[in-house]
C-alpha cells in the first residue's frame, strides 16, 4: 500500500476512535485527539521504516511485516529509558485503546475476509469444522480452566 492510502486508513481510524470518544462522554476530546494524531505519527513512521527496509535490504524485509515495523517503532519510542517516554505517556494518557482497537479490528477483519474468501472456497467445509472445533475446544478449556483456578 501506498503511504497516502495508509494516511487515509489511519485518519479514518482516529476519526472513529474520536468519535467513539465523543459519543462516550469524553471530556477532554482535544486531548483525545492530540493522543490520536501521536498515535498515527508512531504508526507511520514504523510503515516509513518499512519501506525503507524494504528499500534497503529486500530479502530480509520481504519476511517480515510491516506491523513488525511499527511495533518495533513503537516499543523505542515507549521505553522508559527514552527522553520524551513521560511526555508521550501523559499525551496518550486521554485515549481509551478500546475505543482505538475496535475501528481498527473491524477495518483488519474486513481486509483478512477479502483476502481469505478465496482459501475459503478452496478448503469448503472441512476448514469450517476444523475452525469450530477450535474455537470452541479453546473457549471450553479456558471456561474449565478459569472454573477450576480463580477464587470465586
Amino acid at each position: 500500500m501506498s503511504l497516502r492510502r495508509e494516511l487515509e486508513i489511519g485518519l479514518l481510524a482516529c476519526a472513529l476512535a474520536w468519535f467513539g470518544h465523543w459519543v462516550n462522554g469524553s471530556e477532554n476530546l482535544p486531548g483525545v485527539a492530540l493522543g490520536l494524531a501521536l498515535l498515527l505519527t508512531i504508526a507511520l513512521l514504523g510503515y516509513l521504516c518499512a519501506r525503507l527496509a524494504a528499500t534497503a535490504f529486500p530479502d530480509f524485509s520481504r519476511r517480515l511485516p510491516d506491523i513488525f515495523w511499527v511495533s518495533t517503532v513503537a516499543v523505542l519510542v515507549g521505553l522508559p529509558i527514552h527522553p520524551l517516554a513521560e511526555t508521550l505517556y501523559a499525551l496518550c494518557e486521554p485515549v481509551q485503546f478500546s475505543a482505538v482497537l475496535t475501528p481498527i479490528m473491524a477495518l483488519a477483519a474486513i481486509g483478512i475476509s477479502a483476502q481469505e474468501a478465496q482459501r475459503f472456497k478452496a478448503t469448503g467445509l472441512q476448514m469450517l469444522l476444523i475452525a469450530t472445533l477450535v474455537f470452541s475446544g479453546t473457549f471450553l478449556g479456558s471456561a474449565l480452566i478459569a472454573q477450576l483456578l480463580l477464587p470465586a
